[in-house]
């Protein structure tokens, strides 16, 4: 079986469809013959997918999609579901889709695309319990990428609700978050809401291996951002010492991972290295920290390459919000009132409803909002040109982008009728 590894995705994937062969089993019966290999085709799919999907290859993924339906398409489309859904591809190939949203980074789509997958029975029973598996965790990536920590827990509710539901089925067993570290993505949700006892609670839940050293690239960056987070918990209440001691432990993971991996261009290694930055800037902190009562020029030196983010194009390439965001937490947590923070938090913006995650582009225009003591609601009013200020910009840019396209041209007639109208024009 392929090896899914961060820093060959492409090689994965084209081992993978490589791999796609008639097996070698001495059953003889037809019927067994054909499950057996619709479910290793099926299986070497989903792992080709999740590597292109991780090396943003959302043209490769459609192209792979549409090759395999040629190829395989009487073998992974059951007739009975042909008929009832008019396309043998939603239940069987029709998860392809939503991994086409999520390496394009629209992650809200994605999730959304794939919620929908689970609540069909014909999808369940094409996808059948390791396809179903591989919807739940691609669902529960997908919130996590955004920090949707509220969609989430509605979404475990509702994947509660399709157990009791379905019970009895083939795929009953497979509607459950098992094999997922749902504690450590909790206790990132309870930091992000403040709530730091909730948070130590759910880490002191997480296996006890989550802080051993793993050459796996993916694993050890899971590993790493637990003891950063861990770190941080420290440094909240004032525990500098084990907080530094955590901070070491994150970048040992990293770094015994670093040392055995390759990577294959700039794009696959940009989640170590962002997590690099983070800790690099943790780091700052926890020296700043010690001498900041001695030397305060030295306390905003340190800070002066940190504050250099402003400089990254994050435009200029695909860009992963899900990793800005991991950035973003960090920096909202050890310094909160440096005007890098609030940069971020405008970057984050404009590339949140560029990629069309406008529940996450909404969260960050009301926390600056409410940072400045604006109304949240004020943004989408009409106001003056006196009243004008980039929030309520970005407010007409969200309607237009969310299709409310009358709502922003009256907003921006709002904004320049008074110049337009002005008898100070020539």
């Amino acid at each position: 079986h392929t090896t899914l590894r961060l820093h060959d995705l492409r090689s994965a994937a084209v081992t993978a469809m490589r791999e796609m062969q008639w097996p070698q089993t001495t059953d003889s019966n037809p019927s067994n013959l054909k499950i057996k290999v619709r479910q290793d085709v099926l299986k070497t799919l989903r792992l080709a997918t999740l590597a292109l999907c991780r090396a943003h290859e959302p043209s490769t993924i459609r192209g792979l999609q549409i090759w395999a339906n040629s190829t395989f398409g009487a073998l992974i489309s059951d007739d009975a579901l042909l008929l009832q859904t008019g396309s043998g591809l939603y239940g069987s190939l029709g998860w392809m889709n939503g991994a086409v949203l999520q390496s394009q980074g629209h992650y809200e789509r994605a999730a959304t695309y794939f919620s929908k997958l689970l609540q069909s029975e014909d999808s369940l029973t094409a996808l059948g319990a390791d396809g179903v598996q591989f919807v739940i965790a691609r669902t529960i990536e997908s919130y996590v990428a955004v920090a949707d920590w509220e969609a989430l827990e509605i979404w475990l509710q509702e994947l509660q609700t399709l157990r009791a539901q379905h019970a009895g089925k083939s795929y009953a067993g497979a509607l459950t978050t098992a094999g997922h570290d749902m504690n450590s993505i909790h206790a990132f949700a309870c930091f992000d809401a403040g709530d730091f006892p909730g948070a130590w609670a759910h880490l002191d839940l997480t296996p006890q291996s989550s802080g051993d050293l793993t050459p796996d690239p993916h694993l050890a960056l899971q590993r790493s951002e637990q003891m950063l987070l861990q770190a941080l918990l420290h440094l909240q209440g004032d525990a500098t010492e084990n907080s530094v001691k955590e901070m070491e432990k994150a970048k040992s993971i990293l770094e015994e991972s670093l040392v055995v991996s390759g990577f294959d261009g700039i794009t696959h290694a940009a989640p170590l290295l962002m997590h690099l930055h983070c800790i690099k800037a943790f780091e700052v902190n926890c020296s700043t920290a010690n001498i900041r009562e001695r030397d305060s020029s030295s306390h905003l030196t340190m800070f002066k390459s940190l504050e250099q983010l402003d400089c990254l194009p994050l435009d200029a390439f695909h860009q992963d919000c899900g990793i800005w965001l991991k950035l973003m937490r960090i920096y909202k947590a050890i310094m909160p009132h440096f005007k890098v923070s609030t940069q971020l938090q405008w970057h984050m913006i404009r590339l949140a409803r560029k990629q069309q995650n406008f529940r996450l582009c909404h969260r960050l225009l009301n926390r600056l909002c409410n940072a400045v003591n604006l109304d949240s609601n004020s943004g989408t009013g009409y106001v003056s040109g006196e009243e004008f200020s980039p929030f309520h910009y970005e407010f007409m840019l969200l309607q237009y982008a969310e299709g409310n396209s009358q709502e922003a041209i009256i907003g921006l007639w709002n904004l320049v009728q008074g110049f337009i109208t002005s008898s100070k024009w020539p």
